[in-house]
Order: structure tokens, then C-alpha cells, then sequence
């Protein structure tokens, strides 16, 4: 009987996955984060900048608050004037929110609101329906993982 000659597959050189496109494809495929969290490295950036927690935030706050996490999700609408708006979720290492970003905030901010970015959101918070909703003023990038 004659064997078959097999020659083993030669695969081309490649560069390692970078830490942020690992998490990426962690929470694609399996919906979490499982060897880190995207946030791990911001910590102290995080806490310098005076951000609450999100497990924190109360629905009886009346002042601005100030959350930071990375952005998980985003939906643009356009409101019946014609102007864009988004909600977003934003996530931290301990929870997670709803962002209402309105016409006037979006158009300030356009390029900050896209999924994968670190960033840091002040606003009023909202319990209007019994979910905790921020009502965004302003935001900020702090980093972005791809």
C-alpha cells in the first residue's frame, strides 16, 4: 500500500493579537469580557478624573454626575425635526447604563459616540420608565481599544 505524501501547511508570518482586539473578540463571540476587562488600565486615569461608579449612581441624584466605562453598544435616530440623536450603553467594571445623548449634545460630539471607546459622560440622571438612564451633557474620550 502506497502512503500518501502530506506536506504540513506553512502559515505566513503574523504579528500577535494585540490585548484590545482580544477583548473585542471575547465580547463578540461570547457577550463578556473573560481574561480582562478594557477598563483594567484606566483605573487610575478613571479615578483622577472623579468619576462615580455606575453600580453608585442613585436614581434621586440631583447634581451632574460623572461616569466613565467603555461604550458597548450605540443607536442613532433621527428625532421629527430631522436632527440625530443616540442612545448608547456605556459599561464600567461594575455595571452598566443607558446614555441619552440629544441633537444638541451629538453635534457637539460627534466622533466621541462609536462603539469600543473609553470615555467619560456627565449628566442628570433619570428613572423616568424605572430604568436608570444618563441624560449626557457632555462627553469625553479617554482612550479607544481597536
Amino acid at each position: 500500500m502506497v502512503k500518501p505524501v502530506f506536506s504540513a501547511p506553512r502559515l505566513a508570518q503574523a504579528a500577535p493579537a494585540l490585548q484590545s482586539e482580544k477583548l473585542m473578540w471575547e465580547k463578540e463571540l461570547l457577550g463578556l469580557f473573560v481574561s480582562a476587562h478594557p477598563l483594567s488600565d484606566y483605573q487610575q486615569t478613571l479615578r483622577l478624573e472623579n468619576v462615580t461608579a455606575i453600580k453608585n449612581v442613585k436614581p434621586s441624584a440631583v447634581n451632574q454626575v460623572r461616569i466613565g466605562g467603555v461604550i458597548t453598544k450605540v443607536q442613532k435616530i433621527m428625532t421629527k425635526t430631522g436632527r440625530p440623536m443616540m442612545f448608547s450603553w456605556i459599561e464600567d467594571l461594575t455595571s452598566k447604563i443607558e446614555l441619552v445623548i440629544f441633537p444638541n449634545v451629538y453635534e457637539k460630539y460627534p466622533d466621541v459616540l462609536k462603539e469600543n471607546l473609553i470615555v467619560i459622560a456627565t449628566g442628570k440622571i433619570n428613572d423616568r420608565d424605572g430604568n436608570l438612564k444618563l441624560l449626557c451633557d457632555s462627553i469625553k474620550t479617554v482612550a479607544a481599544l481597536s
